[in-house]
């Protein structure tokens, strides 16, 4: 059943991350249900339009979200965010915990970092996270972390799905949840495949959403019948063979 529900919230804090990019933090000014690790938000920007952030923290004092620029409308929010917004959500399937005794390990790339590093306070983990460089490092607050980067400024060089290949015993894990931009997602999931690892793995896709609510069909995941923002917008990476031919060259 949908639990979502749309309410005004306002700013009550923000601060600039990295380079184009910034952590707001929105207090629903209704009381809804909280986000679970995994779940986003439409964040609709009176005037402009209406765009899916992941939740990047969920404490007492509201909303957090990580924003980076990638258009207009990131671009508002990291450089000028307004002081109210409307909020839709929470909406999607949360990521699932771990069996007992068992932690997770989390590949993120960029901004991908959101979701993982709220999964990351909620549940054992351990994050592995993939920059440019150390202008685009955010520090998320995860003890347990391993950092790589393009150029070497910031932890090891080399890319996250390099740091995951490196690991002695990446099948002691579960689940293994990748995020990030479609490029290190194809990346994740060719070295997922190789290990024998789709299964028990997931993947945090990226693909437009408009309506948020399942309606309209514009975020089916290519291959399969998954609304993105119902299904998803973390998804069995055993199901993403039809994804992957059509998203990874």
């Amino acid at each position: 059943m949908l639990r979502a529900c749309y309410t005004a919230a306002e700013l009550v804090d923000y601060r600039r991350a990295a380079e184009d990019t910034a952590i707001l933090v929105y207090r629903p000014l209704e009381e809804c249900v909280g986000p679970e690790p995994g779940q986003f938000y439409m964040l609709h920007v009176p005037g402009v339009e209406a765009i899916p952030l992941s939740v990047y923290d969920s404490t007492g004092e509201g909303l957090g979200f990580l924003v980076k620029t990638r258009g207009p409308t990131t671009r508002l929010l990291v450089e000028k965010p307004p002081r109210r917004v409307g909020l839709l959500g929470p909406l999607g399937r949360p990521l699932p915990p771990p069996p007992p005794g068992r932690r997770a390990l989390l590949l993120a790339g960029g901004v991908g970092v959101a979701p993982l590093a709220f999964y990351a306070k909620r549940h054992p983990s351990r994050l592995l996270y993939g920059v440019r460089s150390a202008r685009y490092y955010v520090d998320v607050g995860v003890d347990d972390v391993l950092v790589a980067s393009d150029d070497g400024s910031v932890g090891v060089r080399g890319t996250v799905v390099d740091l995951f290949e490196g690991l002695p015993d990446p099948d002691r894990y579960a689940p293994i949840i990748v995020a990030g931009p479609t490029p290190m997602l194809c990346a994740a999931y060719r070295a997922l495949r190789r290990l024998g690892l789709l299964d028990g793995s997931i993947l945090v896709l990226e693909e437009y959403v408009r309506c948020g609510l399942g309606f309209c069909g514009d975020c089916i995941v290519p291959g399969t019948r998954l609304r993105l923002c119902r299904e998803g917008p973390g998804v069995d990476a055993s199901r993403l063979h039809g994804w992957y031919s059509a998203r990874c060259p």
